[in-house]
């Protein structure tokens, strides 16, 4: 397991299959049982999973019905992914201190194709938001320790 960790942070920004949400079981959980946070045209469904491999397991969507041609669907998705590839590593290390997994599902809520920069201001405000909503007491005992 610590090797396996180190090869992780050794990848660094790489997005690897290990951290794919695939998982049709996973899928139902998440919407079935899993909460909710939105940042602009981005929502994200939330929940903590059975351990696998990766401390994290996500999924990308954009729905057909805000976004009729595959082109900009493709495109919108490969934005998120590098967005978040970027921007994950904060959360992504608080569970691997946890030693849980949280599967997560982005998905695109917008009838307009985005550009770069919103996508990545909005997937990084999003991603603090889960990580304050996933470890709340964690920011209250850093303060009171100063």
């Amino acid at each position: 397991m610590v090797q396996a960790t180190w090869m992780r942070r050794i990848r660094g920004n790489t997005f690897p299959k290990s951290e794919r949400l695939t998982s049709k079981e996973a899928f139902d959980h998440i919407f079935s049982k899993g909460e909710s946070l939105r940042s602009g045209p981005f929502r994200i469904r939330f929940a903590f999973i059975d351990k696998e491999e990766s401390a994290i397991k996500t999924a990308f969507a954009v729905p057909k019905r805000l976004q009729k041609r595959a082109v900009d669907r493709n495109s919108i998705k490969r934005r998120m992914r590098e967005a978040y590839r970027l921007n994950r590593h904060p959360l992504y290390e608080r569970l691997l201190e946890k030693g849980v997994t949280l599967g997560m599902i982005i998905v695109y809520t917008s009838p307009t194709v985005p550009d770069s920069s919103e996508v990545r201001e909005k997937i990084m405000l999003l991603l603090k938001r889960l990580e304050e909503e996933v470890f709340p007491t964690s920011k209250k005992n850093t303060n009171e320790e100063d």
